[in-house]
């Protein structure tokens, strides 16, 4: 609930910032705030749970398949400069929880 209303407030500002009204316009949610929210926040952060869970995971399956992306041109890089590759225990402990193990010789 936190984490909502500090995105609300966060958008809240930002819609200030980005929707500057005329001097004596008032801000109304339903018209100014809502359908700033329904295009840009609700499909991840709306009411249905499934939903949300579904965007949580292709986001965080789309962060994993990029950091691996990542990893793998640093060490094509290194190969071909005949530079030394190493990975922190970090990046180690990342790579295992997203089962690229084979890639970078850490089975």
């Amino acid at each position: 609930m936190q984490q909502a209303l500090r995105h609300l407030t966060f958008t809240t500002v930002l819609l200030g910032q980005v929707l500057p009204l005329p001097a004596g316009d008032e801000i109304l949610f339903n018209r100014d705030i809502r359908p700033i929210l329904a295009d840009a926040c609700l499909h991840c952060h709306g009411p249905d749970e499934a939903e949300r869970k579904a965007a949580a995971e292709k986001a965080k399956k789309e962060a994993d398949e990029a950091f691996v992306k990542d990893l793998e041109r640093r060490k094509e890089r290194a190969e071909r400069f005949k530079l030394p590759f190493a990975l922190s225990e970090q990046e180690k402990t990342r790579i295992r929880n997203v089962g690229a193990e084979k890639k970078f010789g850490l089975d």
